[in-house]
């Protein structure tokens, strides 16, 4: 009996070990109304994680932007605000510098964990015009060749598994701008809990490292 349930554990172990966990990311914005949802599962869709940002409201430079916030998921519910002020986009940056200094080659890590990240769907729609038809005409083949360059540098670290659907539609004669996307992503389960033991080594690996990742980590 011991035999079969060791057996039944492995062979469960494996299978997680084997399973994705699955990114979607949607975000679009039609004239001044944006939004922004983030889905992650994970164990075969038992685990779910839903982050959405339904309103943006820009107060101004002094002030910066509300974000409204809902998170969902297995288990648990809430709703919040945000407020993104210059200096807390500074104080962001100051903490990321901190914790590459104390993270031993952390720039390789993240590229080691992104190649085993497989990107199988990709669309992304933008709909513009300036007004006139002349200047429609030129900003469409500017915002093209921004997306392509954008495109092409992100996916010499990811995997592209699917063939992206990507469009810029000038609206001639008017003004307007829309955007939407959607892009979906996954990682094996090992490779992500490989990741997860390589970081803690690096962080372990610099003196001071576990001290200054729980120290931003908390103040956060």
């Amino acid at each position: 009996m011991w035999i079969w349930i060791a057996s039944v554990v492995v062979l469960l172990a494996v299978l997680v070990m084997l399973s994705h966990i699955t990114v979607q990311i949607t975000s679009s914005r039609v004239n001044n109304n944006d939004q922004f949802e983030v889905k992650i599962t994970a164990l075969f869709g038992l685990l779910k994680l839903r982050f959405e940002i339904p309103m943006v409201k820009f107060k101004g430079f002094a002030q910066g932007v509300m974000l409204q916030m809902e998170q969902g998921g297995t288990g648990f519910a809430g709703k919040g605000e945000e407020h993104v002020t210059a200096e807390k986009i500074k104080q962001a940056f100051r903490n990321l510098k901190e914790l590459v200094r104390y993270t031993f080659q952390l720039n390789e890590w993240l590229k080691g964990v992104l190649a085993h990240v497989k990107c199988t769907k990709l669309r992304w729609e933008t709909r513009l015009g300036v007004g006139d038809a002349a200047d429609t005409a030129v900003t469409t083949g500017v915002v093209w060749g921004l997306k392509s360059s954008l495109l092409g540098f992100v996916f010499q670290y990811l995997q592209l598994r699917t063939k992206p659907q990507i469009a810029v539609i000038p609206q001639f004669n008017e003004t307007h701008f829309s955007t939407n996307a959607l892009w979906v992503a996954k990682i094996r389960m090992w490779h992500a809990a490989c990741a997860g033991v390589m970081l803690l080594y690096r962080i372990m690996k610099v003196k001071g490292g576990p001290q200054k990742w729980q120290h931003i980590l908390f103040k956060a």
